[in-house]
């Protein structure tokens, strides 16, 4: 039976849907059952965003590669581990030096040249995605402010 370690991660802290850690972890442990993987950690990061790579459970999942205690690593889809290109080709390139494979399960199981290219495009979407995103939030803070600002009355 091959080991397995599950990642998961989420930006919202409690997030109930699908997307929340805790929704995240019971898919993977159901996927490491029906392929008959054995799950022998589960790795964390809630409330934090994929844009970046210092996180907690990351970090960890890192440590333990590097110690030569992670064989395969279980987790959703490419957004999970990063939105960031740069920091996903980091990523890809310490699986390949520790030899870990990755696993996503929203992914068809096909080594192919042509899974490595739709692998690839996934994780530029997320980058476009958090680019976007990132954007927003910004013009919506600097529009509150301007309104704030016109709400505040002038003294003198």
């Amino acid at each position: 039976m091959k080991e397995v370690v599950l990642y998961a991660r989420s930006a919202m802290v409690g997030q109930a849907d699908k997307t929340g850690v805790q929704s995240q972890l019971r898919e993977l442990r159901n996927y490491a059952q029906k392929h008959g993987y054995a799950v022998i950690k589960e790795y964390t990061d809630e409330g934090q965003s994929g844009s970046h790579l210092l996180r907690s459970g990351l970090t960890q999942l890192r440590k333990d590669m590097e110690r030569g205690q992670v064989q395969m690593v279980l987790t959703k889809d490419q957004t999970r581990l990063s939105r960031n290109v740069v920091d996903h080709v980091v990523l890809a390139d310490l699986f390949r030096k520790h030899d870990v494979a990755v696993e996503y399960v929203d992914t068809p199981r096909k080594d192919s040249a042509t899974q490595s290219f739709i692998n690839n495009m996934l994780t530029v979407f997320g980058d476009s995605y958090m680019s976007l995103l990132s954007k927003q939030v910004k013009e919506g803070m600097k529009l509150k402010r301007s309104k704030e600002t016109e709400k505040t009355p002038q003294l003198g």
